[in-house]
């Protein structure tokens, strides 16, 4: 069956949003008197949305669980990361090259578009605006918006039923376990970009297709839509 609709991941998957994702992040522990980790190990939290992030900061491990975590201390730390994240959306990003071509060439094939992300919805829509990409989008769904967030199937399969696809005609692509689980979950094709923020094996995912940049996704395109 053609490809009719093309969701994709946004950090680490669109561009690359690590700088500002740990800026935030050491400027919120700063406020909050939370030891700033090293940019290698605030690099692994991410991926998990913002409340798993902040758990980890404060607990000072990738372990840690929310329950953990003293309450009232992570709402507060939270308005703080909500407030030092927002300021710097407009800068620290690099756009992957070939994106824009690829994203062009799925509405010239009147396929479906929609980024699916953990992220919070009350930055990615922003985000996706200063980096000019929001246009290209038929549908963006952000974290904390479902109650189930990726590697859960629910998001995927809720945008598909937006755009009226079966889920056999979509195809997620990730740079994450999150974003092809949950393809594979919701029974999609996958594709694994490599080059973000995933530090296993991501063969060991058995994507459908493992491919290294937007010059590939767009051959690879051409071949499905």
């Amino acid at each position: 069956m053609p490809v009719r609709g093309v969701f994709f991941d946004l950090d680490g998957t669109l561009a690359d949003t690590m700088p500002q994702l740990v800026r935030a992040s050491a400027r919120t522990c700063e406020l909050m008197g939370i030891p700033v980790p090293s940019y290698e190990t605030m690099r692994s939290y991410v991926g998990n949305g913002v409340w798993m992030i902040l758990v980890r900061l404060i607990a000072g491990r990738y372990e840690a669980k929310r329950e953990e975590v003293d309450e009232a201390l992570l709402q507060r730390t939270r308005e703080v990361y909500n407030r030092c994240y927002f300021e710097g959306l407009a800068s620290d990003f690099t756009v992957y090259p070939g994106v824009v071509e690829t994203l062009k060439f799925c509405h010239e094939k009147g396929a479906k578009t929609a980024v699916i992300t953990n992220k919070p919805e009350m930055f990615a829509k922003p985000l996706l605006h200063h980096m000019q990409l929001d246009s290209y989008f038929d549908f963006i769904l952000g974290g904390e918006v479902l109650k189930e967030r990726k590697p859960n199937p629910e998001p995927l399969l809720y945008v598909a039923e937006k755009f009226q696809l079966e889920p056999d005609s979509c195809l997620m692509v990730g740079d994450s376990d999150n974003d092809i689980l949950a393809g594979k979950n919701a029974k999609m094709r996958t594709i694994f970009l490599k080059g973000g923020y995933y530090s296993k094996d991501p063969k060991l995912l058995e994507p459908d297709y493992l491919l290294s940049d937007y010059q590939e996704i767009l051959a690879t395109l051409k071949t499905l839509l």
